[in-house]
C-alpha cells in the first residue's frame, strides 16, 4: 500500500478502461475507500483474481481436521502450511472477517507455502500515478472536455520532486490534479529549445507565454462559435464571453509560462581604433505553478507550488566599430563634455544601435565589424556570472 496515496489502491485502478484525462467540472470528490471494499466479489469484471475457479476453491475438509482459521494466522501450527495450500478462500477470510459475505478482491500474492517462492505478476502503474508523490482516486463530476461524469480515474497533486510539472486534469476543492510530465517535455520548452539554434535570438524571439487553467471558467475541448473561436464556458454549462471571474471567485488555478530573455552586455574597455566586443546572452526560461490546498475556497489566497526551469541557450559575440575621434571631438564640443564622457556617449550610441539593428532584422556589419560567432568559453562565464 502506498502511504501516500489518498486511500488503498485495489488492482481494479491499475487498469481502469475509462483511465484517460477527464476534465472535472466543479471539482472531483475522492472515493472513500470504505465504499470501495462493499463493491468488490468474485464476479467484478475488473479484479484480477477470479477466486471461483477450481484452483483458489477450498478443499471439503477446510474448517476441520487441524485445516481451520487458527492455522492461516499462526505459522507455528503444525497444519499452517497445508491450510494456505488447500484453505486460500478461508485464509482470505481469516485475514478479512468484514468480507465474510463478498469475499472482495485482495490484491495481496496469498502465501501457499514456505518451500518453494510465489511467482508475482506484472501490472502497469496507471498514468496519472507515475512520478506522482501524493496520489489521489477521484470521481468525475463534470462533463466539460468530453469528460464522463462518475467515473473513477487516478491523478497526481504533488509530483516526485522539481523535475517534473503536474499538467491539470481536475481540480479537488482548491487543490489542482493531474499528470506529472518531465519539464523537459514540456511544450513550452521544446518550443524554447527550438528557437535560435544556430543564430542568436532577437528580443522578439519567444516573448511570454503561458497556459493558463482556473476553476469554473473557461476554453473546453469541443466547444466554438460559428467563427471558429473557442467559446468560454462556466462550470454550469453557460457561457459569457465578456465576464471572467474576478480573483476572489476562483477556488483552484495552474498556470504554465516559457520565453527567451535576451541579455546585452559588453566589454568595458575598447581595442585599438575604438573597436568593441558586444555579447548577447540568450536564456530559456520555465515557470510552472499549480495550487495545492484542498480545503481553499474561492476568495482564499491560494497556495502554490512552482517549479522552474532555466538553462542558456546561447552566446554571441562580435566586435564593432565605436566612432572616430572626429566624432568623439564634435560630441565633446557640442555637448561641452569632457573627453572621456564624449567617448562614453558614443560608444553607447553605436552599441544600442548594433543590438537594435539586429532585433529589427536589419543587422548590418560596417568594414571594422565582425560577424556574429558564437562566444569562447570564458566569455560565456563572465557572462552568466555577471548578468543572470
Amino acid at each position: 500500500m502506498d502511504v501516500n496515496a489518498k486511500h488503498y489502491l485495489l488492482p481494479q485502478a491499475l487498469h481502469t478502461p475509462q483511465s484517460r484525462w477527464l476534465h472535472a467540472g466543479n471539482g472531483p470528490n475522492i472515493t472513500p475507500s470504505s465504499k470501495d471494499l462493499t463493491i468488490l466479489g468474485d464476479d467484478t469484471p475488473e479484479c484480477p483474481y477470479n477466486l471461483t475457479k477450481y484452483e483458489y476453491s477450498d478443499k471439503d475438509e477446510c474448517g476441520t481436521s487441524g485445516l481451520t482459521s487458527a492455522a492461516c494466522k499462526d505459522s507455528s501450527h503444525d497444519e499452517h502450511e497445508e491450510t494456505l495450500l488447500k484453505c486460500p478462500k478461508m485464509c482470505l477470510l481469516a485475514d478479512h472477517p468484514e468480507w465474510n459475505d463478498i469475499v472482495g478482491c485482495d490484491p495481496t500474492v496469498r502465501v501457499r507455502t514456505y518451500s518453494d517462492p510465489h511467482l508475482v505478476d506484472a501490472a502497469e502503474l496507471a498514468p496519472g500515478h507515475k512520478h506522482c508523490k501524493n496520489k489521489a482516486t477521484v470521481t468525475t463530476l463534470g462533463s466539460h472536455n468530453f469528460g464522463v461524469p462518475g467515473v473513477k480515474t487516478q491523478v497526481c497533486q504533488m509530483c516526485t520532486d522539481d523535475s517534473y510539472t503536474l499538467l491539470p486534469s481536475c481540480h479537488i476543492g482548491g487543490s489542482i490534479a493531474g499528470m506529472c510530465q518531465k519539464i523537459d517535455d514540456h511544450t513550452l520548452w521544446t518550443e524554447i529549445e527550438s528557437k535560435c539554434v544556430d543564430e542568436p535570438c532577437t528580443k522578439s524571439s519567444m516573448p511570454l507565454k503561458c497556459q493558463e487553467f482556473i476553476s469554473g471558467w473557461g476554453v473546453v475541448d469541443g466547444g466554438k462559435n460559428s467563427r471558429g473561436i473557442p467559446k468560454l464556458y462556466a462550470a454550469g454549462g453557460k457561457t459569457d464571453d465578456d465576464k471572467r471571474p474576478e480573483a476572489g471567485d476562483i477556488q483552484a488555478v495552474a498556470f504554465t509560462c516559457g520565453s527567451i530573455r535576451v541579455v546585452d552586455y559588453f566589454d568595458a574597455t575598447m581595442q585599438g581604433n575604438y573597436i568593441t566586443n558586444i555579447y548577447r546572452l540568450v536564456q530559456g526560461e520555465l515557470t510552472s505553478c499549480f495550487s495545492t490546498d484542498e480545503a481553499g475556497q474561492p476568495g482564499d489566497t491560494p497556495k502554490m507550488h512552482c517549479v522552474k526551469k532555466q538553462a542558456l541557450k546561447s552566446c554571441h559575440t562580435r566586435s564593432i566599430a565605436t566612432g572616430s575621434n572626429t566624432e568623439r571631438n564634435t560630441i565633446k564640443q557640442e555637448q561641452g563634455v569632457s573627453r572621456a564622457a564624449a567617448n562614453a556617449l558614443m560608444k553607447e550610441q553605436y552599441i544600442n544601435s548594433a543590438f537594435q539593428s539586429l532585433d529589427n532584422g536589419t543587422d548590418s556589419t560596417s568594414a571594422d565589424d565582425s560577424e556574429w560567432t558564437s562566444c569562447d568559453f570564458l566569455a560565456q562565464a563572465r557572462g552568466l556570472s555577471t548578468r543572470l
